[in-house]
C-alpha cells in the first residue's frame, strides 16, 4: 500500500508543482540573500537577513501544514470514486493498513519536501547566522502537526461530503 500511494503521490501534479514552485522561490530569495551580503551597511544586511529568515519559514510552514494535509483531504474519495477501494479489499489488507499506507505516503512526501529544502537552511546559517540546531527542532515540530493534521485530513476524507464542508 505505502509503494502504490508514494509512486502515484509522487506524480501528481501537486507534488511536482509544489516542490518546483517552492524551490524557485526559495532560490530567487537565496540570490536576493546572498545579494545583500555584499551591502556595505550592517542595516541592510540585517534586514535582508530577517526577510529571508521570516520567508524560509513561512515556505516550509505553508509545506508542512497547508498543502501536505490537504493533499490528505481527498485521499480516500479519490480510492472511492475511482471505484478501487474494493480493490484494496482483495488485497486482504484491513482499513486501518490502507489508511495507515495513506498516512505514512503522505508523511513520506513531507519529509521529501523538507529535506529539499535543507540546502537553504545551510545558506541561512552563512547570510544570517541562523541557529542550525534550533532550526532542525523547528523543522521537527512543522512536521509533527504536519502528521496530525493529515492524519486529520484522512479522517475527514472517509466521512460523508456534508461533515466534510462543515
Amino acid at each position: 500500500m505505502l509503494v502504490k500511494e508514494l509512486r502515484q503521490g509522487l506524480r501528481t501534479r501537486g507534488f511536482v508543482g509544489t516542490l518546483m514552485i517552492f524551490q524557485t522561490i526559495m532560490l530567487v530569495l537565496m540570490i536576493g540573500a546572498l545579494a545583500t551580503q555584499s551591502s556595505v551597511s550592517p542595516a541592510a544586511r540585517m534586514g535582508g537577513a530577517m526577510a529571508t529568515s521570516n520567508f524560509f519559514w513561512t515556505i516550509i510552514g505553508v509545506q508542512l501544514i497547508l498543502v501536505t494535509p490537504s493533499r490528505a483531504l481527498g485521499g480516500m474519495q479519490l480510492e472511492v470514486d475511482g471505484r478501487t477501494l474494493d480493490l484494496l479489499m482483495l488485497t486482504r489488507l484491513n482499513a486501518w493498513r490502507v489508511v495507515l499506507g495513506k498516512w505514512v505516503s503522505l508523511l513520506a512526501q513531507a519529509v521529501l519536501l523538507l529535506v529539499t529544502m535543507l540546502p537553504y537552511l545551510v545558506v541561512r546559517y552563512y547570510t544570517d547566522n541562523a541557529d542550525v540546531l534550533a532550526d532542525l527542532g523547528r523543522c521537527v515540530v512543522l512536521f509533527v502537526i504536519c502528521a496530525v493534521l493529515s492524519a486529520a485530513g484522512l479522517w475527514a476524507s472517509g466521512v460523508a461530503k456534508v461533515v466534510r464542508v462543515l
